[in-house]
């Protein structure tokens, strides 16, 4: 499992991206795939409203 961080002191729309890429990458057949996501909590609603235009 591979945990990933989002923090606001990063790019929100390239935290969106890099959090899909690791997801998605190699289909989740391999060990990298992102399967967790720590969020700054004053970021949590604006990154959700932002995936879902993703």
């Amino acid at each position: 499992m591979t945990t990933q961080f989002i923090q606001s002191e990063l790019d929100m729309d390239e935290a969106i991206a890099g959090c899909h890429d690791a997801l998605f990458f190699n289909q989740g057949q391999c060990c990298c795939a992102g399967s967790r996501l720590f969020v700054e909590e004053s970021l949590f609603i604006p990154l959700n409203l932002k995936k879902i235009d993703f």
